[in-house]
């Protein structure tokens, strides 16, 4: 009867990214498609924004107008349109030179790295400043031209009125504008602790892979230097493949994933040497569907498996080993499956089957590629040893190596 065996999960740490702060670029230096685009994005949204605040008012200013012209109508009272209009055009200038001005004011703060709480006091000072401009100008113009439309008591009144929804105008769109730019540093923040870990996982991933190849190479070269004793042709042959296998290894050394094909012929490659020992036959079979073969898994995920069955298989000099492996589509997922014939020691404790420094590899890699977004378990009875790995299903070649 089958065990499953549960593997644990090796976590591994990553910096500490809550003291991140946005850093000034040049208009010179480099920066990432993904600011590029969060950038290009954040300004076709904040004048989407101001264009909308803008209409708001306008939309304002005109049911007022109507709402007055309905009061003088249901009065019997005869309008003047020109003063109306005067009324109207005055404060929805002063209104959109408001949101215009709160707008550019936010951005240069933005820029300057101002603290947001400083935002609403900065934006109320252009307000009450702007404010102060326009009806002064105003009181003055009428005092000049002697229009009765705005004189004394009636003009107080105007601007006690006008006032109120110029506040309600400026509150709206400090707020707004505020909230606007606030996530948009959130969200620069957060691009740019993506790709710091990204760095990071980049760089762990590649120390993980270095890790497995100074433990292939020493079975090789135990596997030439047994060789040599026994026949000198073949461990020459054996060196120049071996060498052929190296230099196609450190060719793709910086890169993290592979795909299904290629891995399959790195394994063929890797078998090849290891079939030089005449003791010793291997064979491993592949079993999947063609669309598969493009399927991307993290590099170097399947030789530790494939070398983990020759260690521990259990089996006799002059007998043959067959490891079968099998990918197959599991709904969004790809299903790897490794099985090989086990032969289980006399005392019934398996050699160290399980967890070895391949399988442990494997883990960590796999924990820093998918997080809990995977399964990798392992099974052993009397007669097979099976390995079961399911990734997130990718086809996406631009990621492949090159």
């Amino acid at each position: 009867m089958e065990t499953l065996q549960d593997i644990p999960v090796f976590r591994s740490e990553l910096f500490d990214f809550t003291r991140l702060k946005r850093t000034k670029t040049s208009k010179g230096s480099l920066r990432s498609p993904e600011v590029i685009l969060e950038e290009q994005r954040f300004k076709i949204n904040q004048r989407r924004l101001t264009l909308t605040i803008s209409l708001l008012w306008i939309m304002v200013q005109l049911i007022t107008f109507l709402k007055n012209l309905f009061i003088y109508k249901v009065m019997g009272e005869q309008m003047i349109y020109h003063h109306q209009i005067i009324k109207r055009t005055i404060p929805l200038i002063a209104g959109i030179i408001f949101i215009a001005l709160i707008s550019r004011s936010t951005r240069y703060l933005f820029r300057s790295d101002w603290k947001f709480a400083r935002f609403p006091l900065v934006h109320f000072g252009i307000t009450a400043i702007v404010t102060a401009f326009i009806f002064s100008s105003l009181f003055f113009l009428v005092q000049v031209s002697g229009l009765d439309t705005f004189q004394n008591s009636n003009a107080l009144k105007f601007f006690a009125m006008e006032v109120d929804r110029l506040f309600l105008i400026f509150l709206l769109a400090s707020i707004t504008t505020t909230a606007h730019f606030y996530f948009h540093k959130v969200r620069l923040k957060e691009i740019a602790l993506l790709k710091m870990e990204k760095t990071y996982q980049h760089s762990e991933i590649i120390s993980l892979n270095n890790e497995l190849n100074p433990h292939m190479i020493s079975n090789t070269l135990n596997n030439i230097y047994t060789l040599i004793t026994t026949d000198m042709e073949e461990a020459k042959n054996m060196i120049v493949d071996f060498a052929h296998l190296l230099r196609q290894n450190l060719k793709n050394k910086d890169s993290i994933y592979t795909t299904l094909s290629h891995e399959k012929k790195f394994i063929k490659k890797y078998i090849g040497l290891l079939q030089n020992d005449q003791q010793k036959k291997y064979h491993v079979q592949f079993k999947y569907d063609h669309e598969l073969d493009d399927a991307i898994i993290p590099k170097m995920i399947l030789q530790p498996l494939v070398e983990n069955a020759i260690k521990h298989c259990g089996f006799q000099d002059k007998e043959i080993l067959k490891i079968v492996v099998h990918a197959e589509r599991e709904d969004q997922d790809l299903k790897i499956t490794v099985r090989n014939r086990f032969h289980k020691p006399d005392d019934g404790i398996a050699k160290d089957s399980a967890i070895g420094i391949g399988t442990e590899n494997i883990l960590k890699r796999l924990k820093v590629l998918y997080r809990n977004n995977f399964r990798f378990n392992l099974y052993e009875n009397e007669k097979f040893f099976t390995c079961i790995l399911k990734i997130p299903l990718s086809l996406d070649l631009s990621i492949s190596p090159t």
